[in-house]
């Protein structure tokens, strides 16, 4: 598949985890905007913020954790809107991401770095040392004069809950300050945000639960 064009019109979003009834318990914002709105499931309420968002014809990008224990995952994918890529997190299953690539997602298990020049040789020899970890992920673009690398996970965030990620974070880090990106758009935290001032949460407890254009994340930045 052609890989889509990220731009200030590219909607943004970030664990959705559909399927996962016990997120609602660590993150009851879920159920709590899902009654305001008038649904009685968080799973169903997300669907519909999205559809009202993004058209058939829009980019989509999100930013990890689509689904976890979702039933059927090309059902799911059916029921959403977009042009939609997909940069891996921790809960998505090779198994869902296999079927998502044959049925139109753009799949990003990779470092891709979309710059030009292309900078690969500041990366080659950070990457080189974590070629076995399968979570691995970001896209570097520049967008408006701002560089930007896309994540699940947060850069320099310390988080003792997520110290098993450090073969994750540690080379992302490295690529971030190498590459001297301005923001890292990220995932994972849920309502928490991230500590550092150039990291943005695409997370759906920060959004409002609805996929945001990138132009509307980044502005005031």
């Amino acid at each position: 598949m052609q890989k889509q064009k990220i731009d200030t019109t590219t909607y943004i979003i970030a664990d959705t985890h559909f399927g996962h009834e016990n997120i609602n318990k660590h993150e009851p914002i879920r159920l709590r905007k899902s009654y305001e709105n008038g649904f009685s499931n968080p799973d169903e309420f997300m669907i519909h913020q999205w559809n009202q968002k993004v058209k058939p014809d829009d980019a989509i990008f999100h930013l990890g954790d689509l689904a976890f224990k979702y039933p059927d995952i090309l059902e799911l994918s059916n029921k959403l809107n977009g042009k939609k890529i997909l940069l891996i997190g921790n809960h998505d299953k090779a198994k869902d991401m296999q079927i998502l690539k044959e049925n139109g997602w753009e799949i990003i298990d990779s470092i891709i770095i979309d710059l030009k020049p292309k900078l690969s040789h500041k990366i080659d020899k950070i990457i080189s040392k974590y070629t076995d970890e399968k979570l691995l992920a970001c896209y570097v673009c520049d967008i408006d004069n701002k560089r930007l690398m896309f994540t699940h996970f947060p850069l320099f965030n310390n988080n003792p809950y997520d110290k098993h990620y450090e073969n994750i974070t540690k080379p992302l880090e490295e690529i971030f300050v190498n590459l001297q990106c301005d923001f890292n758009i990220h995932g994972h935290t849920h309502s928490q945000g991230a500590k550092e001032p150039f990291c943005i949460s695409a997370c759906v407890e920060k959004i409002v639960f609805e996929p945001i254009a990138l132009s509307e994340l980044l502005k005031g930045k």
